[in-house]
């Protein structure tokens, strides 16, 4: 009972002890970047400063897998622990190396939804002897660093890892231990620690498949897209994007279209035009006479083009005429690096000429004051082929609308869409639907923020807070029951809001 009293009472100030080492490792300043061995062995006379290892592990879907061991890169890095010899050392039997994680970082918990550290073994698993480190979750890039999504910029994770030694005493020694276990200067010299910070890259591998993102909850019908027919041969035709949540090298390389029906009719009326940039418009690109897949809209060198995504496009090569055929269905496929696909059944439907497109306001009316949301102003702007002018056709149209909104709005409805169909109202052909176009400049983190329901634009809970750029442009799309359809660019200029309180800091030398 007495041995067992002893045992508990030198545990209990181990505790305490690493406790306090916690405490003082995070009001130490961290290394920038990884150190030599000779800036190693000079900072070995402190304790508290912990060491900074950068290491390189591709991501993994598989768990349960001896992934890093602590003791092979202290040896590698030659970290050790400094034996201190003092009187008291000849009761030391043993001295046993023992590893603890003290701390994770934020992103591995939260996309496994631990909410505290108490829960860090349902995350990864330390052998306190050997040093071993098992990941009890797939290490997936993409979950983990969910907003590096699409791009190349690197994924980090971090583990605080203290690494100490601890005396085994005998176990006789009795009264003459206890005393030992109480001596402050004793313990100070016999358990020994370090603090390494482990900084894991995870490196992208091609784990995902392109996939084309759903604008409605029957996003499992085909998408349909509509030609006027006797559109002029060369017309292009905006197509779904698909996504690849993977990193962009292993990305999205090509698109491909299959025949479904009247394959021969469509191998010799439809081809695939793909361009590489960034807010391009097919319809804006078909008598450019440009057929590279490196054309960048904006035509800004300084881009780097390889990390521009791929714009499909649909091209017109056969005349369309409406009274033989007047719609053909096939299937878009949207290829990576890996040759991995997704796909997406288009309907294309070939429309009568007579009907109209949409045709939007002049203005955009809201129920919020000006202070909450500012018309600037709108703009039309018509794009004219050579054949619309010398028809003495119209072109097609759309509005530019700018607003000014500050970022802390918390109306959740923004705006009132309006535009008009010249087709008869009650008609199908003058029905009106909106939707939030998906080739809208970062579609995927910018419809988790807002939503169009019936005729309104509104703001989701997430609002307009902490965005990645101070100005944000929304393509919305209206449609007749026809298929016509016209867009609206609505440029929201978010203004800073005087939120936050000032702060006072305070530095001691």
């Amino acid at each position: 009972m007495c041995i067992k009293q002893k045992l508990h009472r030198y545990n209990l100030q181990i505790l305490i002890f690493l406790l306090y080492f916690i405490h003082s490792c995070y009001n130490k300043s961290i290394y920038n970047e990884l150190m030599n061995m000779n800036e190693i062995n000079n900072r070995q006379t402190n304790l508290t400063q912990p060491y900074q290892i950068l290491l390189t592990m591709k991501e993994s879907s598989i768990i349960n897998t001896d992934l890093i061991n602590i003791s092979n890169i202290m040896r590698n890095y030659n970290i050790q622990l400094k034996t201190s010899m003092n009187e008291f050392n000849k009761h030391t039997t043993l001295k046993i190396m023992n590893f603890e994680i003290l701390d994770i970082s934020s992103n591995l918990l939260t996309a496994y939804q631990q909410r505290n550290q108490n829960n860090l073994l349902n995350i990864i698993d330390l052998n306190s002897i050997n040093g071993i480190i098992k990941f009890n979750v797939p290490l997936d890039r993409e979950r983990i660093c969910n907003d590096l999504q699409y791009t190349n910029k690197q994924c980090t994770i971090t583990l605080l890892i203290a690494a100490y030694k601890m005396n085994n005493h005998d176990i006789n020694h009795h009264d003459q231990d206890e005393e030992l276990m109480n001596n402050e200067e004793y313990n100070k010299y016999n358990n020994e620690l370090i603090c390494i910070e482990l900084i894991i890259t995870l490196l992208d591998i091609n784990d995902n498949s392109p996939y084309f993102p759903q604008i409605s909850d029957k996003d499992n019908h085909p998408r349909i897209i509509t030609i006027e027919e006797e559109c002029p041969i060369g017309t292009m035709i905006s197509l779904p994007i698909a996504n690849d949540i993977d990193s962009i090298e292993n990305g999205i390389i090509k698109y491909e279209l299959y025949p479904i029906t009247k394959q021969m009719e469509i191998i010799q009326l439809f081809e695939i035009v793909q361009f590489r940039g960034s807010r391009i418009q097919c319809e804006d690109m078909s008598n450019k006479g440009i057929h590279d897949i490196n054309y960048t809209y904006n035509l800004n060198q300084e881009i780097n083009q390889d990390l521009l995504p791929i714009i499909p496009c649909l091209k017109i090569i056969g005349r369309l005429d409406r009274e033989q055929v007047s719609r053909y269905a096939v299937r878009l496929v949207a290829i990576d690096t890996g040759g991995r696909k997704g796909e997406i059944i288009l309907r294309i439907i070939i429309r009568d000429i007579n009907d109209h497109a949409p045709l939007w306001a002049d203005k955009l009316e809201t129920e919020l004051s000006t202070g909450s949301l500012l018309f600037m102003g709108s703009e039309r702007i018509t794009f004219q082929s050579n054949e619309i002018i010398e028809n003495n056709e119209h072109g097609r149209t759309i509005v530019k609308y700018t607003f000014q909104i500050p970022e802390c709005t918390n109306q959740r409805q923004l705006l009132r869409l309006n535009a008009n169909d010249m087709d008869e109202a009650e008609s199908d052909y003058g029905r009106i639907k909106y939707h939030l176009n998906d080739q809208t400049q970062d579609f995927e983190q910018l419809r988790q923020r807002i939503f169009i329901s019936g005729d309104y634009i509104y703001l989701t809970d997430l609002g307009l807070k902490d965005l990645n750029q101070a100005n944000l442009t929304i393509i919305v799309t209206a449609t007749d029951g026809a298929g016509k359809s016209s867009d609206a660019w609505i440029h929201l200029l978010v203004q800073d809001c005087n939120d936050h309180k000032p702060m006072i800091l305070v530095s001691y030398n």
